[in-house]
């Protein structure tokens, strides 16, 4: 309701808004455009599109049917990976053995990933990755090649990260390690460890 408060001490966005939506604006804008064949990991790759982010789905629904299913498909792949690069329940083992090999999952039908937490906000593309890799094998293989080696060399990049700032946080770690320690021992602690 705020929005709309703002928007009308601005009439020209109203007029805009009002046009882009009612007089052709929207279609001048995102022109009707081929479609893609409907199968059912289609459906469900733009069901998960729209779910994992309704503004960039809204871009690609605007491309040629040409580009749409690529464009598609690398972006659930890369929202895949950066699933399990934010899932702070996997142990960092397994996180690091699954971003480093995600690029070869894209290859083998059938596969999905159920071990994400429950409450991970898009666990469920990983639940059902098998239509995001049936739609990924359709596509002609010098684009999946790219996707692939992409998501490859991102997801080596998020596991150098990974080392980086656990090698930090040890180095931290050791140098603050008295601070930490008294601090620990005074805050869980607080009537055992007080200098009397």
């Amino acid at each position: 309701m705020n929005n709309i408060a703002r928007s009308l001490t601005h009439p020209s966005e109203v007029i805009d808004l009002l046009s882009f939506q009612f007089l052709g604006g929207k279609e001048k804008l995102f022109p009707k455009r081929g479609e893609v064949e409907m199968t059912e990991s289609w459906e469900k790759c733009d069901y998960f599109l729209t779910k994992t982010s309704r503004s960039f789905s809204a871009v690609i629904k605007a491309l040629d049917v040409e580009l749409r299913p690529a464009i598609s498909v690398f972006y659930l792949v890369l929202r895949g990976l950066d699933t399990v690069e934010d899932d702070m329940t996997l142990n960092s083992q397994e996180k690091q053995t699954l971003l480093t090999s995600f690029h070869e999952k894209l290859y083998e039908k059938g596969w999905t990933f159920d071990g994400s937490g429950e409450n991970e906000k898009d666990r469920q593309l990983l639940v059902e990755f098998n239509v995001v890799i049936e739609e990924f094998l359709r596509l002609d293989e010098p684009l999946q090649n790219v996707i692939a080696d992409i998501c490859k060399k991102m997801g080596a990049g998020m596991v150098e990260f990974i080392h980086k700032v656990n090698a930090y946080t040890l180095a931290y770690i050791v140098r603050k390690r008295k601070h930490t320690f008294t601090y620990l021992r005074l805050s869980c602690f607080p009537n055992q460890f007080r200098r009397r």
